[in-house]
């Protein structure tokens, strides 16, 4: 059995692409029906956010795996199979522990350091086990990850000051408005709030719009420091979107919420600035393209990866003292594995081998050599001691070195034969 991942991300995959590949989760379900029904895929959980989606799977062959997961995919994503294999990078056993480490630990984000990862991570894989789409095999990586990603960001400060994609584009937009700009902020999910917590530190006219409006007053009732914040209802979005200097959008509708006959010239002719943090995009491409005729500037994801990549060469020091972590706990989780393997069958060698010596003690007594039954039981204690001693010794070894899995087979045949 094997870990496999099969991943796209920002690194090689426009975002025009990576929306159509995304799966969120209204759509999980099905998608991981159908992978689960293949015999090759045992345990499986999607992860898809604003710049990745990645599926981690638990297989029996790599390879028939990667085959399957690029055909499911072609068909439920109507993309070309070609284009999916050229898309596409996988990850096997050691690789594919080493990417989710990284994935867990933020260092294979857009954002190095992100905060925001952890969350996303947790919440991908709850979904897949709780309706049994991912089991024991995966949950042991996961716990493993989660513990990967903590130890970096305590040990490294990649993880210093909240950095998010929403802290990324807030920054941004503080370079090109002034403090009392019109905010408007559409969607009041974890990104939403996440973005209105960071723009709270340098603006105070900041509007939230929400399909529900009762999730957006839930979502401003939840702390104190969102009580100025106003409430757009979502039928007015059309007629008022156009009056905010600043716009961030945040939801996760399965397409466009903003389109082009929604777009008009700011009521003061003013430039704006609107962020399109959602994958798939909520601005519709169209509006991409015409926006310079409006004086309005839209910034995807992908747009803000010049504003990412400052301060490199402290990140680049966090990084390598991050990457190092990451190998150990690696090494720490081939060695735990090695160990889950290792733990049946010497329990199994340990019970053989208590059972060849009571078998010895009751062909003696048959045979007349042992008559007292004190003989009896102290024989037994001291055979049931010296089994103990003897596997101490040979298990911890077994532990402690490298043993392949045709070795440890063989073991357990030379035992199985000791009669």
């Amino acid at each position: 059995m094997y870990y496999f991942v099969l991943s796209f991300t920002y690194k090689n995959i426009d975002i025009s692409i990576r929306e159509r590949l995304s799966i969120g989760q209204d759509k999980q379900n099905d998608f991981l029906k159908q992978c689960i029904k293949n015999k090759n895929i045992i345990e499986i959980f999607v992860l898809s956010t604003c710049n990745r989606v990645d599926f981690f799977v638990y297989t029996n062959d790599t390879r028939e795996c990667k085959i399957t997961l690029e055909n499911i995919l072609s068909e439920y994503c109507n993309i070309n199979i070609d284009s999916i294999r050229s898309f596409a990078t996988s990850y096997k056993q050691d690789d594919a522990i080493y990417h989710t480490f990284c994935v867990a630990s933020a260092l294979d984000s857009l954002v190095v350091g992100e905060s925001q990862i952890v969350g996303q991570f947790k919440d991908a894989f709850k979904f897949a086990y709780k309706n049994k789409y991912a089991n024991k095999a995966l949950k042991h990586l996961m716990h493993y990850a989660i513990k990967c990603g903590a130890k970096v960001r305590n040990s490294t400060k990649l993880g210093s000051g909240s950095l998010s994609i929403s802290s990324v584009a807030v920054k941004k937009a503080k370079q090109l408005t002034p403090k009392n700009a019109g905010v408007l902020v559409i969607g009041a999910g974890k990104m939403g709030m996440l973005a209105i917590a960071h723009l709270l530190k340098s603006y105070s006219d900041i509007t939230l719009c929400n399909k529900s409006i009762q999730n957006a007053k839930n979502a401003i009732d939840s702390k104190d420091k969102y009580k100025n914040i106003n409430i757009l209802e979502y039928k007015k979005l059309k007629d008022k979107i156009n009056d905010y200097e600043l716009v961030f959008c945040a939801t996760s509708a399965p397409g466009a919420i903003i389109t082009k006959d929604m777009l008009s010239y700011h009521k003061n002719k003013q430039p704006r600035y609107w962020f399109d943090l959602a994958l798939p995009r909520d601005i519709s491409d169209d509006i991409y393209k015409s926006a310079n005729k409006y004086n309005l500037s839209v910034y995807s994801v992908d747009d803000l990866k010049d504003e990412i990549n400052t301060n490199s060469q402290q990140k680049e020091k966090n990084a390598k003292r991050a990457i190092k972590i990451v190998s150990e706990e690696l090494n720490n989780f081939k060695i735990w594995l090695k160990n889950l393997t290792l733990e049946p069958i010497l329990k199994d060698l340990y019970l053989q081998n208590e059972k060849i010596a009571k078998t010895k003690i009751q062909k003696a007594i048959k045979k007349g050599h042992i008559q007292n039954i004190n003989d009896v039981q102290n024989l037994e204690k001291l055979t049931i001691d010296i089994n103990k001693k003897i596997f101490h010794n040979f298990s911890k070894q077994l532990r402690k070195n490298k043993i392949s899995q045709s070795k440890i087979e063989f073991i357990k045949q030379l035992f199985s034969n000791y009669e």
